[in-house]
């Protein structure tokens, strides 16, 4: 059977706006996760600075065992215990230079060490990396310096897995 020209030109345009609607889909998702795990690492940041921000104040205040009285403060109880309510934050901790919880939104966890857990801000980093590839001239900032390559070359893909 014979395919006339208009059948061929239906299926090409057919395949070519596919292909586009596919592709921007493709984009917007990768946006949109990208956008949400900014989100979720700038919230986690917050709740960071403030934890810190208590628990400096507790320590200053404090002559005895700065560790009892980070267990003990009633307000940074309270900030510990209200980040499960976070959207994105399953918990937090206070940890000491070994890696032992000293004051923990979970009160079972306190005087063991934490299990490692993987950093939010490498998967953005990642995120970035990897929508970065799509454009000619790329900027990526390793660290404090920024580096530059001028096509994908195999020198930016090993940059983006040292970042």
């Amino acid at each position: 059977m014979r395919v006339g020209i208009k059948a061929k030109q239906i299926a090409g345009v057919t395949a070519i706006v596919g292909l586009a609607v596919v592709m921007l889909s493709a984009v917007h998702v990768a946006r949109l996760a990208r956008v949400v795990l900014r989100e979720s690492q700038a919230r986690g940041e917050l709740l960071a600075n403030t934890i810190f921000h208590r628990a400096r104040e507790v320590v200053i205040a404090n002559n005895g065992d700065p560790y009892a009285a980070l267990r003990s403060d009633p307000g940074l109880r309270a900030i510990l215990e209200s980040s499960i309510y976070g959207e994105s934050v399953t918990g937090a901790a206070i940890l000491d230079n070994q890696g032992v919880v000293r004051a923990s939104s979970d009160p079972a966890e306190e005087g063991q060490p934490l299990s490692p857990r993987a950093d939010l801000a490498t998967s953005v980093r990642s995120i970035r990396c990897a929508a970065s590839t799509r454009r000619k001239a790329v900027r990526w900032r390793c660290g404090s310096r920024w580096s530059s390559a001028t096509n994908r070359s195999a020198r930016f893909a090993s940059a983006c897995r040292r970042c």
